[in-house]
């Protein structure tokens, strides 16, 4: 006997979405934080383009070195940023009261609006923010396949 869909268990669709909410999504009454098996959170990113290049810009407070931070090119239409936040060793012998602040893996896969050409990318770091240049690649460039027509 085939299982219907609608005979199927019905999951608690937004169960997640509707406990943070009601408690305020701040740790330790954050479900995601028990359920979660990523080792990294995503960050914000905004993504801007102009006719000559796409401009991506990346929150990434508290990044105290340039080791800290990669930015992998996947292809020409994806780039992964990636960084580690270090907590405040200051306050490691201090009881913790309160903690919304996170340290540890941050990364973010871009997806571009256009193909942009990878050797050119340009990234700045200033204030806790991520500014990337990807020049566009220029249409019409990419060689054309010479078909072998037999008749």
């Amino acid at each position: 006997m085939a299982l219907l869909p609608d005979r199927m268990p019905k999951r608690a669709d937004g169960f997640r979405e509707r406990f943070d909410n009601y408690f305020g999504g701040v740790p330790p009454f954050s479900i995601s934080a028990f359920l979660d098996t990523k080792k990294a959170v995503e960050t914000a990113v905004d993504v801007y383009e102009t006719e000559e290049k796409v401009i991506a810009v990346c929150d990434l407070p508290g990044i105290e070195q340039k080791e800290d931070m990669i930015i992998d090119v996947i292809d020409a239409r994806h780039v992964k940023v990636s960084a580690d936040r270090n907590g405040l060793d200051q306050f490691e012998k201090y009881r913790v009261d309160q903690q919304e602040r996170y340290t540890g893996r941050v990364e973010r896969e871009i997806t571009l609006p256009a193909d942009v050409a990878l050797d050119q990318t340009k990234a700045t770091y200033r204030n806790g923010v991520l500014y990337i240049e990807l020049p566009k690649k220029e249409k019409g460039l990419q060689p054309l396949v010479d078909i072998k027509f037999e008749g």
